[in-house]
């Protein structure tokens, strides 16, 4: 589907929130707050990743274990850029991360920065709008304005990165395993994004492409040993499974709580985080059974892959705003297999679109409904390939048979 195919209502509806969005981006720069969210500053995320990086090649990588240390650190690097101190940004990330950072941590901050959103970015429209699973140009091109992307820029975060591998080794998957599990590797340094690829994996019965992933992934882990030592790692852990856990601490207080989970939205209802917790993981392993349902059928690879997205978001134990870009480009891939028929089925993207405006669930009511429009995203594709006929037209048969046709 061509975007010249999209109703102009939308396209000006869609546009203007982009605009408005950016503009939220480029005031941050001077005043903070003044419009829309206050960021406090441009790429508080990404200080978090520059600063660890500039901590390890200084030798002092051991001040990221502790949460309360490694934002007074931040603080002090930053404070030039900072409206005002951060309240708590603890390195809560696989110490394997630093083999990637680690030459940006070379860059100054600014730079860096840009240098990091550019080539993830470009990477991501590569992956999307090249091969034989991809989408169009111009939709790929809007991906990269839409306000989720701008939520990522302005924070720091690795959206970009994350959304280019998912996508870009699903569409090596077929004809280059081993570089597609490179790739998938590369997404354990996001590990939240990574959980659902082996059993993607598994089902679709690609064992070279997941006995590569493991490979690499492996490789990865022992870099970030060698990089850091063990104890890194082990600090890694227990902050994993204390936040999964839900128990309050302080990585609960200011990160998960501040994500667009399941877990975040349900305890913004002000459900017990112990519940919540219990909650997201009936979730996940429910996004885990429909991922391997998903690829052990014959659906198009571009209809698996938008379920892949939609579920991986809707399964992560903690995503933030800008991670709603996988759901953009989900819709992009479900409407490049099954073109819309009316005006009605353009209300899903349209949130998908404008709820970062609202997110996290934290700061507004509006935004705890992510999860409800994924579920109902994730109906409305189950109840059109419920039809035999409109099925038959999204399976890999149908697809080879109009090749043998053409041919």
């Amino acid at each position: 589907m061509k975007l010249a195919s999209v109703p102009l209502i939308i396209l000006v509806f869609a546009g203007l929130i982009s605009i408005y969005e950016w503009v939220v981006f480029f005031s941050t720069f001077d005043h903070p707050g003044v419009l829309g969210i206050d960021y406090n500053a441009i790429g508080t995320d990404w200080m978090v990743f520059h600063g660890s990086a500039r901590a390890f090649l200084a030798g002092n990588f051991p001040v990221t274990f502790d949460g309360g240390g490694f934002t007074a650190y931040l603080n002090k690097a930053y404070r030039e850029f900072l409206s005002s101190p951060l309240p708590f940004r603890p390195w809560v990330n696989p110490p394997s991360l630093l083999v990637l950072l680690a030459p940006f941590g070379l860059l100054p901050f600014f730079v860096s920065l840009a240098a990091f959103q550019i080539l993830t970015a470009g990477a991501l429209f590569i992956a999307a709008s090249a091969g034989n699973n991809s989408i169009p140009r111009a939709w790929a091109a809007a991906v990269l304005i839409a306000p989720a992307a701008a939520v990522c820029v302005v924070s720091g975060q690795l959206s970009f990165f994350c959304a280019a591998l998912l996508i870009g080794g699903m569409s090596l998957l077929p004809r280059k395993p081993i570089l597609a599990g490179l790739l998938f590797a590369l997404l354990t340094l996001k590990p939240q994004f990574f959980l659902f690829v082996p059993i993607a994996l598994v089902a679709a019965k690609q064992w070279r492409a997941l006995l590569a992933t493991f490979g690499f992934a492996a490789l990865l882990a022992g870099a970030g040993l060698l990089l850091v030592g063990a104890q890194a790692w082990a600090v890694w852990f227990d902050q994993t499974f204390a936040g999964l856990s839900g128990n309050g601490s302080k990585w609960v207080e200011y990160g998960r709580l501040w994500g667009t989970s399941v877990f975040a939205s349900v305890a913004a209802l002000g459900v017990p985080l112990a519940v919540a917790s219990v909650i997201q993981m009936v979730f996940s392993a429910a996004a885990a059974i429909a991922v391997f349902a998903v690829y052990r059928s014959d659906l198009l690879p571009g209809v698996k892959l938008a379920l892949l997205l939609s579920l991986a978001f809707l399964g992560a134990p903690h995503s933030s705003p800008s991670d709603s870009l996988l759901l953009v480009l989900a819709v992009f891939f479900w409407f490049s297999s099954a073109p819309p028929k009316n005006l009605n089925a353009w209300a899903v993207p349209l949130l998908f679109w404008i709820l970062p405006l609202f997110l996290p669930a934290t700061l507004t009511k509006m935004g705890g409904l992510l999860p409800v429009v994924i579920v109902i995203f994730l109906g409305q594709i189950a109840n059109v390939l419920r039809n035999p006929s409109t099925r038959s037209r999204l399976t890999q048969r149908s697809q080879g048979a109009a090749n043998a046709f053409a041919g």
